[in-house]
């Protein structure tokens, strides 16, 4: 791809040159008036528009390596999380040692899921960003939150401004969002509390999702957001280490920001800020 854009600069600037030394011969062999003023209008129009032109293709091959490398690292991620389980799958049914298939192939259906759904949250193909109203979003997920929570006996409180517009991609955004819950519940203990907030500051929706769990330590939080990553206290937790790299892709498509503030043994905060309309 950069071998492209480097012919396609070269094309354009021996073009211009070539076309400035053709318009500089004719305009001598005719001895046309005023010939010089004449070839700059020429050179000018020619050059703005051919600059244009260049600018734009450009443009197109810089979204084609975007997608070119969103690819890559999906294919890389496949290959890499979903190594591991086949080869233990593999080595335990040559040996009939199976301890747990069903696990292994539960393990391995949820890391395709999780892959599957972190390439489509990448994706802004042939998708247009919508108004919509972002306090209803956060009120039906609250329904869902309640639910999920049901097993471990966590209370749930919110508080939620209404009537907060943004533009954007409402199920991608649900998405990211019931991520950073599900990881909230899955990580506190049983009879824990978990609480979700919504409100408008200046021309930012602030979504703030606290819990009183397990924590993450000071050197584990700038790697959270690393794919397949997974901290020191979640090996006892089924999981991906997808769910934060899906949620973090989401919402840097929004123009967005996430951010972590969490202490071992004392829970986590996480702030999402989103530009409202």
């Amino acid at each position: 791809m950069k071998f492209l854009r480097t012919k396609l600069f070269l094309g354009y600037f021996g073009s211009l040159l070539i076309l400035t030394a053709f318009f500089y011969v004719v305009v001598h062999i005719f001895a046309i008036p005023n010939s010089t003023e004449y070839l700059f209008v020429i050179l000018t129009i020619l050059g703005g528009v051919g600059f244009f032109a260049v600018f734009k293709i450009y443009d197109l091959l810089n979204k084609l390596q975007e997608a070119l490398n969103r690819e890559q690292r999906f294919i890389a991620d496949v290959a890499h999380e979903l190594k591991t389980p086949l080869a233990t799958l593999r080595a335990s049914l040559e040996l009939a040692k199976v301890n747990d298939p069903i696990a292994e192939i539960d393990h391995l259906s949820n890391t395709l899921k999780d892959v599957l759904e972190l390439a489509w949250s990448e994706s802004t193909f042939r998708q247009s960003p919508k108004i919509f109203n972002l306090s209803v979003l956060v009120e039906e997920l609250l329904e869902i939150t309640t639910k999920m929570s049901l097993n471990k006996k966590i209370s749930i409180s919110s508080e939620i401004d209404q009537d907060i517009l943004i533009v954007g991609f409402r199920e991608k955004l649900a998405r990211a969002i019931l991520n950073i819950i599900d990881n909230a519940i899955k990580y506190s203990q049983d009879l824990g509390k978990v609480e979700i907030s919504l409100e408008k500051r200046n021309d930012q929706a602030l979504i703030i999702i606290k819990d009183n769990g397990i924590g993450i330590s000071k050197k584990e939080i700038p790697h959270i957001f690393d794919r397949f990553y997974r901290g020191s206290k979640t090996a006892k937790v089924l999981g991906s280490g997808l769910g934060l790299a899906i949620a973090s892709s989401i919402i840097t498509t929004h123009q967005g920001s996430i951010n972590i503030d969490s202490e071992l043994g004392k829970g986590t905060t996480v702030t999402i800020r989103l530009p409202i309309t």
